[in-house]
């Protein structure tokens, strides 16, 4: 091989090494975004607590809970029975959730560490949409005809009664001594709180119009409410539990709901761009960002530290997908929640931030301009030799 052959064959191995170092990077540049559960059917519930991610998925003909860790990326089974079990919550070690074996719907447990499952609720009535904090659970039950939250307490097995007026009480939520859940009491539903510290009853909504799908951490309490749309679209509105103010979150758009709340940040699901996506709000700064922005739904969020997951139909079926939060805010989850005050009345659009990514196409047009490169070269190379 001549000399000028040899050249030219180092020098279409550099291009070699440079297209698929782009690649590499094109790859990462996205890499923020992760499955976490295949379509094997249909996903959904999902919930997160540390590095391990719940939900309920219907791969076997019913509904069982399946877990992943995202230290280790193993899936496992929780759930085994061939009854149905859905809405799974998790704190620490223990997942809760709805379960069908029994002819009053009852609420189990499952204690990863152990391996042991758990029946928490035996009374009367159907149980349903379990939340944990702790060593309380708490959930909605409909003894009496009529739907109330109660509580357990996990140490003594001791159970109570939490809300106790006539109209419906239901989707509680609970982290540090409050409770929160929707209540039909007043002809609309309505926000209230427990203090399970001075048992103390409170309204947290009293706007006439509907308010659903509260959460909380800390002194923070956050829903989808309908005030401004006549019951059509709902927002996402905040209250400080501390200085009792309420303050909106998510500006005056279309339909967007499902809240859920770590520290400083809000996630919620958005269909102003014609489908659903996920997107954040940071309390600190009265700043918005979009999280997914695939085509196809997204739903369903939970967040905890720098992990946001949801459901997800782009593959055709309903997946679980996670986001690491650490690519848009960099490792700001460690410190603790900061008392929000009422931002200024956002515009009616406000501008959305975006982390740079690589576009989808990146690494074809790289590879088509070392190409021609490449020819170009290697047409001088062979001219010069000849």
């Amino acid at each position: 091989m001549d000399r000028a052959c040899m050249k030219l064959l180092f020098l279409q191995l550099q291009i070699t090494c440079l297209i698929l170092s782009l690649l590499l990077i094109s790859n990462i540049g996205g890499s923020h975004e992760f499955k976490i559960a295949e379509n094997t059917d249909f996903n959904t519930y999902p919930a997160i607590y540390e590095d391990i991610v719940v939900w309920s998925s219907c791969r076997n003909d019913n509904c069982d809970i399946y877990g992943y860790n995202l230290s280790t990326n193993e899936e496992f089974r929780i759930t085994t029975h061939p009854e149905w079990q859905l809405h799974p919550a998790i704190y620490g070690n223990i997942v809760v959730w709805t379960d069908f074996r029994n002819e009053e719907i009852d609420i189990n447990g499952y204690n990863i560490s152990t391996k042991e499952e758990f029946q928490i609720t035996t009374g009367p009535g159907w149980n349903s949409h379990p939340r944990i904090y702790k060593n309380t659970v708490v959930w909605d039950n409909t003894r009496g005809h009529i739907i109330d939250v109660y509580g357990c307490n996990l140490l003594t097995g001791e159970e109570f009664r939490i809300s106790k007026a006539l109209w419906e009480q239901f989707c509680p939520e609970i982290h540090g001594d409050y409770v929160v859940w929707v209540d039909g009491r007043n002809g609309n539903f309505d926000i209230y709180g427990y203090n399970l510290q001075t048992k103390e009853e409170f309204q947290i909504t009293t706007d006439p119009h509907n308010d659903r799908c509260p959460a909380i951490h800390g002194d923070i309490v956050v829903w989808s409410d309908s005030r401004k749309s006549n019951y059509s679209d709902h927002y996402i509105y905040g209250y400080n539990l501390q200085t009792k103010e309420e303050f909106q979150i998510a500006a005056d758009l279309d339909e967007v709901s499902c809240p859920a709340i770590y520290k400083n940040y809000v996630v919620w699901e958005d269909e102003r761009n014609g489908n659903l996506d996920i997107y954040i709000y940071k309390l600190l700064t009265n700043e918005e960002f979009q999280i997914t922005k695939d085509t196809s739904d997204q739903k369903n969020p939970a967040i905890y530290k720098d992990i946001v997951v949801w459901i997800d139909n782009r593959n055709g079926g309903w997946d679980i997908y996670g986001y690491n939060l650490s690519s848009l805010f960099g490792p700001s989850f460690t410190g603790p929640p900061v008392p929000h005050t009422s931002p200024p009345e956002p515009p009616p659009f406000p501008p959305v931030q975006e982390s740079f990514t690589f576009p989808k196409n990146f690494a074809a047009i790289v590879a088509v301009i070392a190409l021609i490169i490449v020819s170009v070269l290697a047409f001088e190379v062979i001219k010069k030799s000849s």
